[in-house]
């Protein structure tokens, strides 16, 4: 029954492919195990590690319980999980420049470019590919969202009202996870484009959830800094982490 408890309990969606750092520790896994919480377990029901399945061990009738419940309620949590949760973050489709136009020019040079966005829309240097725009992203969230979450922390940062999980971080996790559109910026590694008439390191993330898709364009330091509000805009390459 405990192996069947372990695989009842594992997020259905398939993180291994995405840069998180320690799943056990993410607000990744935390989320999910929130979202079972919600769908009818108090948060203290449900095992959250190795620890809390080992003081189930040969209390047959808690595990079969437990089951039964995670059985019942699959279907309503995986709705609520791919709805209100991370689930919805999972199948973005991050749009190439030349895929959404507008921010992208084929065949002119780079002071084209630069010259071009003095007065009009910001535009990249190149045609940067869907998998390098998802990694950066996903990097980003790695990193921006780091630190070790269990349930009950997640549970109270998901709380607008609780003072201590109130700060810039929490209130943008809080809208990734329940708007259905964001805009998030972060610093590349090199130059990718122009706005304001100038090259720039900076991106934008415009994320629309409800269709799963996103389309970036470059901006400015300050256009970023503007985006961001009170949360920092950090650079997320993986070399160069902040933890």
């Amino acid at each position: 029954m405990m192996e069947e408890l372990k695989e009842l309990l594992k997020c259905p969606l398939d993180w291994s492919g995405f840069p998180v750092q320690n799943w056990d520790e993410s607000i990744l896994k935390a989320d999910w195990h929130f979202a079972m919480g919600s769908r009818g377990f108090e948060m203290t029901d449900l095992p959250d590690d190795e620890l809390d399945l080992k003081m189930l061990e040969g209390d047959d009738h808690e595990i079969q319980q437990l089951i039964s419940n995670l059985k019942m309620r699959r279907e309503e949590t995986l709705e609520f999980y791919m709805t209100h949760c991370a689930g919805k973050l999972h199948g973005l489709t991050f749009l190439t420049p030349a895929e959404h136009g507008k921010h992208y020019i084929p065949s002119i040079g780079t002071q084209e470019i630069v010259s071009k966005t003095k007065y009009g829309d910001s535009l990249f240097f190149e045609n940067l590919q869907s998998d390098e725009l998802k990694l950066e992203f996903w990097n980003w969230v790695d990193t921006f969202f780091h630190g070790i979450w269990g349930l009950a922390s997640y549970e109270m940062m998901m709380d607008p009202e609780d003072e201590v999980y109130n700060e810039p971080e929490s209130k943008l996790w809080r809208r990734l996870v329940s708007e259905p559109h964001v805009r998030i910026c972060m610093e590349m590694r090199r130059t990718i484009g122009a706005s304001r008439g100038a090259p720039t390191k900076y991106i934008c993330y415009d994320i629309l959830t409800d269709t799963r898709v996103a389309h970036c364009y470059p901006v400015t330091e300050k256009e970023s800094t503007a985006i961001m509000g009170d949360a920092q805009v950090i650079n997320c390459d993986e070399l160069n982490r902040t933890d």
